[in-house]
């Protein structure tokens, strides 16, 4: 059963919620508590520094400020010059009372001069003792936050981040709906117009709206290239139809030589019979009347020989050989031009296609007809080449000659079809059950040798070599 990509793209933003939202209260309830401590114990040596810093015989409100500003985060402070308390952030005068009893004048011996904040016994607060001195004076500074103050507001985020994790799920769930609806819309529509391509049928693309994207950007290509076809199946169909026109020429043509062969085949009946009986009759009667038959001999062979002549004339004549222009051309500039589409052929098969090509060599040709004797040479070594296998074409220059050659490792050709390979609708004994008909090395033959070159195979104890060959000529 298939899952429809809606489907896909919501449970995927769900899950991708659940998981992102649970991992983050999983991780805040695991580690919180640690980090809050870790940082409640930088920000008390921060203070007990700032402290370090400032005149405790007689604070300014600036001072006072930076003080309070660590009470108001939940902690408490208190400094004590050996006599009395001369700053308390805490709240009651009893309070107060209590810290200078409790923290200073009982245990007094605690406070260090290098002092670092630090958990607790039992673990209900966070304390640092430190003592500073000043103007022969000693002040002491004593700072603490309660971990239950902390472990409340633990507990409250914990809560508030699962009440936000309940209403970011119940709030997804229609907006990865909506995204879904958005995302996949356009999809089906590229479908539906996929599917009327298929099927042959005109399309409006004016009834369809894409949005701004790659979507919208691959629905434009789509149209280009349904455009594109429906121009060539148009194109086509004119060949198609001019084709069927010429078709019908040509069987209209040929059933007119058949018929003229015909009559003439009848009429040529005559003179054959005239001069079988007149040879019988020299063979009879070897006298001075033999010089007015062979005269009639003479003059009846004639006949037959003018009624071939035209026999021969009517049956060429539509026989046409066409050639296109030549003129002279750059053949180095020409393989260049083919190598990057060559190797992305070869690279799609894991082969290495090499190019070896010597600069400035002409030649007198037509670039179409060399162009595609070249590629006839190539797409020959692409099928037949082994896996990760090797190719290399090249061009030299050998004395008066261009020479081109297409090189591939594998199997080489039987010595006994080497010679049969160039006919036209040949296959060798291992590829007759392949679609291929055997017409390429044909066409390379005959382009070849309309450009008065020559072209021949040779096998390599790794492998085969195409090649073929023709007059250099200079730039201009």
């Amino acid at each position: 059963m298939k899952t429809k990509l809606r489907t896909t793209y919501l449970l995927t933003v769900l899950f991708f919620l659940f998981v992102t939202v649970g991992s983050m209260i999983l991780f805040y309830n695991m580690f919180s508590e640690e980090f809050i401590i870790a940082n409640n114990k930088k920000i008390m040596n921060s203070v007990f520094e700032d402290a370090q810093g400032m005149d405790l015989s007689s604070l300014t409100k600036s001072d006072r400020k930076r003080l309070k500003e660590f009470s108001d985060k939940g902690g408490l402070i208190a400094i004590y010059d050996g006599e009395k308390i001369i700053y308390f952030s805490g709240d009651t005068p009893e309070r107060k009372r209590n810290i200078k009893r409790r923290r200073f004048d009982e245990k007094i011996y605690e406070y260090t001069y290098t002092p670092k904040a630090n958990v607790s016994e039992g673990r209900t607060a966070i304390r640092l003792k430190g003592k500073i001195d000043q103007n022969v004076k000693t002040y002491y500074v004593y700072c603490s936050v309660k971990l239950r103050t902390l472990e409340n507001s633990i507990g409250l985020i914990s809560r508030f981040m699962l009440v936000e994790m309940i209403i970011i799920l119940i709030l997804g769930i229609p907006f990865s709906f909506y995204m879904a609806q958005r995302t996949v819309k356009p999809i089906e529509k590229l479908g539906k117009i996929a599917k009327e391509m298929e099927n042959n049928k005109p399309i409006d693309f004016e009834e369809y709206n894409f949005p701004n994207n790659e979507i919208g950007h691959l629905a434009d290509q789509i149209k280009s290239m349904y455009l594109k076809i429906s121009s060539n199946i148009n194109e086509l169909n004119n060949y198609n139809y001019l084709l069927k026109t010429q078709n019908k020429e040509l069987v209209e043509f040929d059933e007119r030589r058949k018929k003229f062969i015909g009559m003439a085949t009848h009429e040529l009946k005559t003179p054959l019979a005239i001069i079988s009986t007149q040879l019988e009759m020299m063979n009879m009667d070897n006298d001075e009347a033999m010089s007015e038959y062979y005269e009639s001999i003479m003059e009846e062979i004639q006949k037959m020989s003018n009624l071939i002549r035209e026999m021969l004339n009517s049956s060429f004549e539509g026989d046409l050989i066409l050639s296109g222009p030549m003129n002279v051309g750059n053949l180095s500039e020409l393989l260049n031009s083919m190598k990057d589409k060559y190797k992305g052929l070869f690279g799609s098969k894991n082969v290495v296609c090499k190019f070896d090509i010597e600069d400035n060599i002409y030649i007198n040709m037509n670039s179409e007809q060399i162009e595609q004797a070249i590629n006839n040479y190539i797409i020959n070594a692409y099928e037949h080449i082994d896996i990760k296998g090797t190719a290399t074409v090249t061009l030299k220059s050998k004395g008066d000659k261009a020479v081109i050659s297409v090189y591939n490792n594998g199997s080489n050709i039987a010595e006994e079809e080497i010679n049969n390979i160039w006919d036209g609708f040949y296959q060798t004994g291992e590829r007759i059950k392949e679609s291929n008909v055997g017409l390429g090395l044909y066409i390379v033959r005959n382009i070849v040798k309309n450009h008065n070159g020559i072209c021949y195979a040779k096998n390599h104890s790794n492998g085969v070599e195409f090649i073929m060959e023709f007059n250099r000529t200079d730039k201009y």
